[in-house]
């Protein structure tokens, strides 16, 4: 065992104290058995598991059992012949991806009942152990080559005494490294972003309590600011490394390092990911204002370190010249995930710089089933900002949006139009169908491709192309916070309109007609791109189109609060109901 005190290995595999202490942290009791029922039931249980996956049914058991979990980690060069120090493991989902990564691992939990999940979680891994005791009594036998401090230094005055816990922690954090040991803190930002734009405080519930000096609950956890936090940990470390994680550190799908901010227009990645966000139960922020357009004018202004909603940092003393490093630093800048549930497989784009200081993006797939890493390609770093987003913000204008909007799509159409070649129509080879308005930057006022990967195998209408793109668009428009932003003249073209009669009157403007047999022809191509690309049938992609096009672009508030009602509803049913079934086939030990 890892450390001095006097501890049991109780019947959980759980080593824990002799003497009894109390230490609450939880869930919820209905959360932590439905996790226990899974771990129970479920044989794979590996941190990129997708059969945990089909147990999310809400917030709690998705931040537990989702693989994006280890996103936060998995692109960073770590010794894997190393031994780690897991502070606060929680339920386990961390542990097992160190678990999957280092030789030796020893783990901290204060709770009882997630130390015993962790340990189910991780039970086919004999690299782990965990004990489960609060961390400040605690006497360690041996020092680390790595700490990980993963969402857990913010409640530091739940288990450090003295009058600074915060410093007291990362104190004795630094004295169980080795000398050439990595620390790892990953934590929110007290002024992130999403707190301005009134998302509520992740500790305390609290709109704004961070940002106004957490006054509402002051003996609950707190965060910290760039500056703060950066003093704090700077007073035992030499050398930090800031990362910054989005949404947040907890389900990221963007990482981007300090080392290139304010070198490189980040504004495009935050973008996608905003519209890749991968949690299905998340509460988002408010509407105050978008997200989006606010982090152009962040990054626009190098001030992306203090407005991240949460940091990822390294800390160490080991000599940079020397290479006594344990990671490496300066492999990339940025990395962004996109996850393809139906091939299992996650893309990742890394952007990086040569030694000129030209940035270039890597693309490559991780397969899931074989855990296989896919080379796609290399790619220059092209500046400038997306067709999508200039559309976004045209239509933002309050005089006459429409009439700039219009000139964007013509200039798109032109664009489409001088690839075409003419058989008995205007056709562009199958490579050409996935020019979206997202794959397009607009450069010197020219457009130019960015992200090329699909191939219908076929040639397609020109018109077909430009209809596809326009579709995607307002799908991806409707619900985005775009809408609450348009003027009362916008609202007044655009309500009551569903996405198929919108295209058709966009379209006119531009003298382009689309014909009932046109919409018809891209439902039948639109459903043979999906099922080549992702498989199942055919016709249910047909009728997936069709519905979509029925839709209207503004749903109304009444709509939205009474679908959100029934999703909750439902949920919640799910849940008790899959919970039951597993205590019925004997599933839960």
């Amino acid at each position: 065992m890892f450390v001095n005190n006097q501890i049991r290995k109780n019947v959980d595999s759980v080593y824990e104290l002799v003497d009894e202490y109390s230490f609450n942290y939880s869930d919820g009791s209905n959360s932590e058995k439905y996790l226990d029922a899974v771990f129970s039931k479920e044989k794979n249980l590996s941190s990129n598991s997708q059969e945990l996956e089909d147990y999310i049914v809400d917030w709690p058991s998705e931040y537990h059992l989702s693989s994006n979990r280890s996103l936060l980690l998995s692109e960073f060069d770590f010794d894997n012949d190393s031994s780690v120090l897991e502070i606060g493991c929680g339920c386990g989902a961390i542990t097992r991806f160190l678990g999957e990564n280092f030789k030796v691992v020893h783990s901290v939990e204060g709770s009882k009942i997630r130390a015993s999940l962790a340990r189910k979680r991780t039970r086919d891994l004999e690299n782990v152990q965990i004990v489960s005791a609060p961390f400040d009594l605690l006497n360690f036998k041996y020092k680390y080559d790595y700490i990980f401090c993963i969402g857990v230094l913010e409640y530091a005055r739940s288990f450090v005494e003295g009058d600074d816990p915060y410093d007291l922690m990362i104190k004795k954090m630094k004295g169980l490294l080795k000398d050439t040991g990595v620390l790892v803190v990953a934590i929110e930002n007290q002024f992130g972003l999403k707190y301005f734009n009134g998302a509520f405080e992740d500790h305390t519930a609290v709109k704004y309590d961070g940002i106004e000096g957490y006054h509402a609950f002051p003996n609950k956890a707190r965060t910290f600011g760039y500056n703060e936090l950066k003093t704090k940990v700077g007073e035992h470390f030499s050398n930090i490394d800031f990362y910054f994680p989005y949404p947040d550190y907890k389900l990221p799908n963007l990482l981007i390092s300090e080392r290139i901010t304010g070198k490189v227009n980040l504004s495009g990645l935050f973008r996608e990911s905003i519209r890749k966000q991968n949690s299905r139960f998340r509460r988002r922020s408010s509407n105050n204002f978008i997200d989006e357009l606010a982090f152009d004018e962040i990054d626009k202004n190098d001030i992306v370190n203090h407005l991240s909603n949460s940091f990822l940092i390294f800390c160490d003393n080991c000599d940079l010249d020397g290479g006594n490093a344990t990671y490496d630093r300066s492999k990339w800048g940025a990395i962004l995930y996109n996850y393809d549930s139906t091939k299992s497989k996650l893309k990742v784009l890394s952007l990086m710089a040569d030694k000129s200081q030209k940035f270039f993006s890597k693309k490559y797939y991780i397969n899931y089933k074989d855990h296989k890493k896919v080379e796609i390609g290399l790619e220059p770093w092209i500046e400038g900002r997306t067709l999508e987003q200039v559309l976004n913000e045209s239509l933002l204008c309050r005089i006459d949006p429409f009439t700039v909007f219009c000139e964007y799509l013509a200039k798109y159409y032109k664009f489409l139009e001088e690839k075409s070649y003419v058989k008995d129509d205007k056709y562009l080879n199958g490579t050409d169908i996935d020019l979206l308005f997202r794959n397009l930057i607009l450069n010197d006022d020219k457009l130019v491709c960015i992200d090329k990967e699909h191939d219908f195998k076929s040639s397609v209408k020109t018109d077909i192309v430009f209809l596809r793109a326009l579709y995607y668009y307002l799908i991806g428009l409707r619900g985005s916070q775009y809408v609450d932003k348009l003027s009362k003249t916008t609202l007044k073209i655009i309500s009551n309109k569903n996405i198929k009669k919108l295209l058709v009157e966009l379209s006119n403007k531009l003298n382009i007609i689309i014909s009932n047999e046109i919409i018809e022809e891209f439902c039948v191509i639109e459903s043979q791109f999906l099922y080549n690309s992702c498989g199942g049938d055919r016709s249910h992609y047909n009728s997936l189109v069709k519905k979509h096009l029925k839709l209207n672009l503004i749903e109304s508030s009444f709509h939205l609060f009474t679908k959100n009602i029934v999703r909750s509803i439902l949920r919640l049913f799910t849940k008790e109901l899959r919970y039951r079934k597993m205590i019925r086939n004997g599933d839960n030990h």
